[in-house]
């Protein structure tokens, strides 16, 4: 059927089928570069800046976290202001990352993980509040402490002021050396009284200093002294006036206990609850970091696919075109042979009606 056609049947025929094959060769090409333009728009609009996203509220998560241990360690407000200006910008970051992941359907891992790094992050910021409030307390009872040493001191110099002025005059009166003596006693106890109040301070200034609450239990376990003392200069105490200075230096004795013990059992308190934050800390970070992983990982993927699918691509239209070379080849060397064929046997036949030779056979 082949050779009966004609020769301009076959020359359509056949570059019509290499046409055909070219034709292949770039719809492939462009099924295979469409697919990696998809892939390409879906990294640098979805992936990229999901995990851009993802390391925002990382880095946010951890600063606030480091902020906020530093306010716990050293009750300094700047730490505080900077860790909660840290929340707010991780709070900011989620909701842009909560958005990105609407708008995206392919994003499922960071729509599913926002959720849990609010709810972690929120359970933070509690715990913030509480350090705020407990650190709050401590400035108070700190400072409900110094009043209480200070009337403490300023009541027992009170008494010794009273008591010298008291001895002055009986020396001036020349009384008898019992009262002299009498007054003696007193005015050594509430000087001991006075030395064991500046211990107390002492141990308390310390102890806040070094963190060091035994310090702190030292200068409490004085107080026993101290009302130890009291009892005895109030049985030899006559004057009302100087038992009410007396019941004054005892109830600021009593007050700035209070507070020392106060102290160490709020101090204690913010150390548990800085264990307690630092374990909800480590919590919001570690699943930020997964989310951030995670987009870091399908940047990755999507990256590696795009450059495998156009390596495929770029295989795909070199074996198509040697493909077609080798088929262009076939097709015009049969077509070559369709042609020379008739015309040989043509030249065959001119030759012997030359030489008188009419036959065909």
């Amino acid at each position: 059927m082949f050779r009966r056609m004609k020769i301009g049947v076959k020359l359509a025929l056949s570059f019509g089928a290499l046409l055909f094959i070219f034709a292949a060769v770039g719809g492939l090409s462009w099924v295979n570069m469409n697919s990696v333009r998809t892939e390409a728009d879906a990294l640098a609009e979805q992936y990229v800046p999901e995990s851009n996203m993802a390391g925002d509220v990382l880095d946010s998560i951890k600063d606030m976290v480091f902020e906020i241990r530093s306010f716990g360690d050293t009750y300094d407000k700047k730490y505080d202001d900077a860790g909660r200006t840290f929340e707010a910008n991780a709070k900011k970051y989620l909701e842009v990352a909560a958005e990105h992941a609407a708008k995206h359907p392919r994003l499922v891992r960071l729509r599913e993980d926002v959720p849990k790094v609010e709810a972690r992050l929120k359970e933070f910021a509690d715990m913030i509040a509480r350090t705020e409030e407990a650190v709050a307390s401590i400035h108070d009872i700190r400072a409900a402490s110094d009043k209480a040493a200070r009337q403490f001191m300023d009541n027992a110099a009170a008494y010794l002021k009273s008591q010298i002025k008291v001895m002055e005059e009986s020396v001036d009166q020349r009384l008898e050396t019992k009262n002299l003596r009498d007054r003696l006693v007193k005015i050594n106890l509430i000087n001991s009284i006075i030395d064991e109040g500046n211990a107390v301070r002492l141990d308390n200034f310390k102890g806040q200093a070094t963190r060091d609450t035994e310090l702190i239990e030292s200068g409490i376990k004085r107080f026993d002294k101290i009302t130890a003392m009291i009892k005895e200069i109030r049985a030899a105490t006559v004057l009302q006036a100087n038992l009410d200075q007396l019941d004054n230096i005892q109830k600021a004795a009593d007050d700035y206990r209070a507070d020392m013990e106060g102290l160490i059992s709020r101090w204690r308190g913010l150390e548990e609850l800085g264990a307690k934050r630092d374990v909800a800390g480590n919590n919001v970070a570690d699943i930020a970091l997964e989310v951030q992983q995670a987009a870091t990982e399908a940047t990755i993927r999507i990256a590696n696919d795009t450059v495998d699918s156009l390596g495929t691509t770029i295989i795909s239209i070199v074996s198509a075109i040697l493909v077609a070379v080798v088929i262009g080849l076939v097709v015009a060397f049969v077509m070559t042979r369709s042609i020379t064929r008739p015309l040989r046997r043509v030249q065959e036949l001119a030759a012997r009606a030359r030489d008188g030779d009419f036959t065909f056979d």
